[in-house]
């Protein structure tokens, strides 16, 4: 299989540059209809973000079904909230740094919204539960389990459109492609490039990834917790570390709490409801690692404060986690 290793580099740079096309177009949309002021803003548009991932997943489930193709779209899951609770923070740290030695922010330390605490409270009461259906070998709890997922984010949907938040202000953000078309025009435009895109190199990365795990005997779930993140979850982190460096530490952390909250609920709600529940040691590493660093990170925000030791905490385990998924 010569050529597998290429296309996986393709699948997942063709991902990367579609999610930051896809990412862009919807902050414009986002900020010219002010959606952050209602439940559609503070809901809807945090899904449309998490397209890049949501494609992985529904390819890896629907197209490439049973076997690898679960356990991929399982290993998405994981991925995205373990990437937040290591790799993405600690990339808020160095931009944080950097903000404090050129002036743009005074301490290291992240002042912080409290009303965050919420979310990072709900990951990590519903992270754990995720160990059930394979720790009791009982297929019957995943519908149970779906429903209590499905209801635990009606709940927070329900607390968004309730309060206002620092994720309701907005950026003057533009359309890559607006120096050559209208903005509106070309939102459009990188709407549709961006999701054939995202379709092409996610349907690149899951064959890979397939292939990659049968050859190298590495599990499915392993692969993609590493891979996936790597090229989808670098808009939602890039945008942290622009609002770390700028001293606005609410939008800088919220920003990256809003895909997590949906990798903790709604999606785990739909693989339980439609596929086979598999987990195997390193699924169970990555829901020890984000039920461990949101519990952290809920302590410290019901303080209002985040030491700069907290954002890199989960580096060391990611680090172990990927040794040990690759030469384990």
């Amino acid at each position: 299989m010569p050529q597998t290793g290429p296309l996986l580099v393709v699948g997942a740079l063709l991902t990367l540059a579609a999610s930051f096309g896809f990412t862009n177009a919807m902050e414009y949309v986002q900020s010219r209809a002010k959606l952050g002021s209602s439940l559609v803003g503070g809901i809807i548009s945090p899904l449309f973000t998490s397209m890049p991932e949501t494609t992985v997943f529904v390819i890896a489930v629907f197209v490439y079904r049973g076997g690898a193709g679960n356990e991929i779209g399982i290993g998405t899951i994981f991925g995205q909230p373990l990437m937040a609770s290591s790799v993405s923070y600690a990339l808020v740290l160095l931009s944080v740094a950097l903000g404090l030695k050129f002036g743009k922010r005074e301490k290291l330390g992240m002042v912080v919204d409290r009303g965050l605490a919420t979310p990072y409270a709900l990951v990590t009461i519903l992270f754990p539960l995720l160990f059930l259906p394979s720790l009791l070998g009982q297929r019957a709890l995943q519908l149970p389990l779906a429903a209590v997922f499905g209801a635990s984010y009606l709940f927070f949907a329900w607390t968004v459109s309730k309060k206002k938040t620092a994720t309701e202000e907005f950026n003057d953000t533009s359309p890559y492609l607006a120096r050559l078309l209208n903005p509106t025009a070309a939102a459009a435009v990188q709407l549709v490039a961006a999701s054939v895109g995202l379709y092409l190199g996610a349907e690149s990365m899951v064959s890979s990834m397939a292939e990659l795990s049968a050859l190298w005997n590495v599990s499915p779930i392993a692969i993609s917790i590493v891979i996936v993140p790597l090229s989808t979850a670098i808009p939602e982190t890039i945008t942290a570390m622009i609002w770390g460096y700028k001293g606005r530490d609410t939008l800088s952390i919220s920003s990256l709490v809003g895909e997590k909250i949906l990798y903790s609920s709604f999606y785990p709600a739909i693989a339980l409801a439609t596929i086979p529940w598999v987990t195997d040691v390193y699924a169970d590493i990555s829901i020890l690692v984000t039920t461990g660093v949101s519990a952290m990170f809920w302590f410290f925000i019901r303080k209002g404060k985040i030491p700069y030791p907290a954002l890199a905490l989960g580096v060391p385990f990611f680090v172990l986690f990927s040794v040990l998924a690759f030469h384990g």
